[in-house]
């Protein structure tokens, strides 16, 4: 498979385009920056194709050959309608223009109210476009380059820094999500959607027992207890997608190793 992902430098774009490397599948990776494409994806052996959501048009001819895109590229503050709701609609329109055979968009199990959602739901049933949507719950995991909430707790808590620790929140690995969505480009999800939340948990569970001085091994206990259920349900995804989430615990160690090895002891100093 010739795949297309935007977003290539975000949490899930990277571990997504590593999880379809290590399938086998070419790759081409939308990207904002060529700079930082080279620094976090170097080893990865794709393409990079230089652009934004805001301007498909500039770089909708990459698109041609592709078997398939997976739309990983969002914004969280400037330029949303035009980015997310807009860019999402004109991607699609470009892809089947270049009779790219599958979709895969990422929304998200946290928002009630995604205007991103129907608009995607607007054009599938207008074009008969396969589409197949993968809602995650918030993403953690190595990679997190560009900070992703989540991570900016996680760093936090590693600089020993207050943090209000009120709420809950559905916790998922990018991994995990990465490895549904290449379930997802088979054939017999068309037109589903499918919610991958991972596990429901209070933020209050990722302060550890106890830390250690700031020199040394972080967060060795991350949870007092273990955590069942999830506030989102993710059964049908699991099933289908035939997929099963890492446990948490796993998750946060990983991502607290990623920033630990990236920034070193400047993090804890």
């Amino acid at each position: 498979m010739k795949a297309f992902v935007t977003g290539g430098t975000g949490l899930l774009g990277i571990n997504l385009i590593r999880a379809l490397r290590w399938e086998g599948h070419r790759v081409k990776a939308l990207v904002r920056s060529m700079e930082k494409a080279g620094r976090v994806l170097n080893d990865t052996g794709i393409s990079y194709v230089a652009g934004d959501m805001r301007n498909v048009d500039a770089w909708a001819n990459e698109l041609q050959g592709c078997d398939a895109v997976f739309h990983a590229a969002s914004s969280r503050s400037t330029d949303l309608h035009q980015t997310n709701v807009k860019g999402t609609v004109h991607l699609l329109l470009q892809a089947q223009r270049h009779r790219v055979s599958k979709a895969v968009y990422f929304s998200s199990a946290l928002l009630q109210e995604n205007p991103a959602d129907d608009a995607v739901r607007r054009y599938v049933f207008h074009n008969d476009y396969p589409v197949t949507t993968i809602q995650p719950g918030w993403m953690l995991g190595p990679g997190d380059v560009s900070r992703n909430p989540a991570g900016q707790l996680i760093e936090r808590l590693i600089r020993q820094m207050p943090v209000d620790l009120g709420g809950a929140a559905n916790l998922v690995d990018a991994r995990d999500v990465a490895l549904g969505a290449l379930s997802a480009a088979a054939p017999e999800h068309d037109g589903h959607t499918y919610l991958l939340g991972g596990h429901y948990a209070p933020f209050s569970e990722l302060v550890c027992e106890s830390l250690p001085a700031p020199r040394g091994s972080l967060l060795t206990h991350l949870f007092r207890k273990s955590l069942s259920g999830a506030k989102v349900s993710s059964a049908l995804g699991l099933e289908r997608l035939q997929l099963s989430f890492r446990p948490l615990e796993e998750t946060v160690r990983d991502t607290v190793d990623w920033y630990l090895q990236r920034d070193g002891e400047s993090m804890v100093a």
